[in-house]
C-alpha cells in the first residue's frame, strides 16, 4: 500500500510574517498594480485545504520516567526521525539550470504520516524524498537527532544553555523563544527533534551561530512555540495573524535622505493593501510608524513583533510621519488572509 506523507514546513519567522501584509520588502519601491484599487478591497482567497480539521496535538505525560542513559533516549527517539533530501534547479553562474540537492532532518509527529521539519529545508524543492529510520523511502509532493551533512541519522548530545532567546539571522529576520545548546548542529541536522532525558520532544533544531572565536551555539525553536503553529497548520492549511495590511521597510539616515522622510527611524510603508485596516486608518505609502500602542518603533521587525502580539479584533493605535508632520492612526485588526 502506498504510504502519502504530509510535510510541515515550520520557522518561527512565520510568526511574524503574517501580521502585516507581506513582511518586508528589499527596498522602499512600490509593487506594480496591475489591477485598480476600486477591484481590490479585499485581498484575493485562494482555496486552501487543511490536512486534517478535527487533529489534535498529541498530550505528553506528566509523570514520563527520565530514562537511564543517552542510548535509551536515542533508542526510544530513532524509529521516529526521517532523513529528507531535496532536489531543486538553481542557475549557475552562466545561467544555466542545474539540479541542486540538500539534506535535513524531520521527525514523525503522528502514525497518519505527518512529519515536522524546517520551512528551509523543503523551500523550493522540486522533488522530497524521506527515509525512515528502517530505511524505506517515499517520495513527497512538495537531544539533536539528524541528518548531519547528509550521512543518516546521527545523535548529538549537549546541555540546555539558555530558554526564551532571540537570535537575530539579519536585517529583515529573526527568531524568539529558541533553546539554546550546545549539541552540534551541522548541515542536515535542521529539522530534527531536540530531545529531553525522557525522550520527550522539546524543540525543533533550526540555527548556529559558527563564528571564529565563538563556540559553536545550537539553537532549536521552542515546542512550546511551534505546536500552536503546527496545530493550525494542520487544521487549516495556513497560519493565521492580527492583519493590518502592510509591507514594511526598516528606515535609517540613508534612506531618510533619499526618500525625503521627516524620520531618520522606524517603519516605513512601502504598500497599502486596498480595504485593509491600514487603508480604512488612512495609512499611505511613504508614511513612517514610529510608535505602536505608545511604544517606540525604530524598524520594521519591531512592529512586526508587536503586531504579532496583539489580538485579532483589537483596536490600534499607530504614531506615524507623513512628510514633516506626525499623526496617529486607529484601525482594527483583522484575521490574515489565506495564502496566495
Amino acid at each position: 500500500m502506498k504510504k502519502v506523507f504530509a510535510i510541515l514546513g515550520v520557522l518561527l519567522i512565520l510568526m511574524l510574517g503574517s501580521a502585516c501584509y507581506f513582511e518586508v520588502r528589499s527596498s522602499l519601491d512600490a509593487p506594480t498594480q496591475t489591477t485598480p484599487t476600486t477591484q481590490a478591497a479585499q485581498p484575493a482567497v485562494t482555496q486552501v485545504t487543511p490536512i486534517d480539521p478535527s487533529w489534535k496535538a498529541p498530550t505528553t505525560p506528566d509523570n514520563s520516567p527520565v530514562l537511564p542513559s543517552i542510548a535509551d533516549v536515542v533508542e526510544k527517539a530513532y524509529p521516529e526521525v526521517v532523513t529528507i533530501t531535496t532536489e531543486q534547479y538553481v542557475s549557475d553562474i552562466f545561467s544555466r539550470q542545474v539540479t541542486q540537492t540538500g539534506a535535513g532532518s524531520g521527525w514523525i509527529l503522528d502514525k497518519k504520516g505527518i512529519i515536522v521539519t524546517n520551512n528551509h529545508v523543503i523551500e523550493g524543492a522540486t522533488k522530497i524524498v524521506v527515509q525512515l529510520a528502517d530505511g524505506r523511502t517515499y517520495p513527497c509532493n512538495s537531544s539533536n537527532v539528524g541528518n548531519p551533512l547528509g550521512k543518516g541519522i546521527r545523535a548529538k548530545e549537549g546541555t540546555v544553555s539558555g530558554v526564551k532567546v532571540s537570535l537575530s539571522m539579519d536585517e529583515e529576520e529573526s527568531l524568539y523563544d529558541l533553546i539554546e545548546t550546545s549539541a552540534a548542529i551541522n548541515p542536515g541536522n535542521s529539522g530534527g527533534p531536540l530531545l529531553n532525558m525522557k525522550g520527550e520532544v522539546i524543540g525543533i533544531t533550526s540555527a548556529k551561530i559558527a563564528e571564529v572565536g565563538v563556540e559553536g551555539m545550537g539553537y532549536a525553536i521552542s515546542i512550546n512555540s511551534a505546536m500552536p503553529i503546527l496545530q493550525e497548520l494542520i487544521n487549516k492549511g495556513y497560519i493565521t495573524r492580527p492583519f493590518c495590511g502592510v509591507e514594511l521597510y526598516t528606515v535609517d539616515q540613508s534612506i531618510a535622505y533619499h526618500y525625503g522622510l521627516g524620520v531618520d527611524h522606524g517603519a516605513a510603508i512601502t504598500f497599502v493593501q486596498p480595504g485593509s485596516p491600514a487603508a480604512k486608518a488612512g495609512l499611505k505609502r511613504l508614511d513612517v510608524i514610529t510608535k505602536y500602542q505608545g511604544t517606540d518603533i525604530n524598524s520594521a521587525p519591531e512592529l512586526l513583533r508587536a503586531l504579532r502580539n496583539s489580538q485579532i479584533g483589537e483596536d490600534v493605535t499607530m504614531t506615524y510621519v507623513r512628510g514633516k508632520t506626525t499623526l496617529t492612526a486607529t484601525m482594527q485588526l483583522t484575521t490574515s488572509p489565506p495564502p496566495q
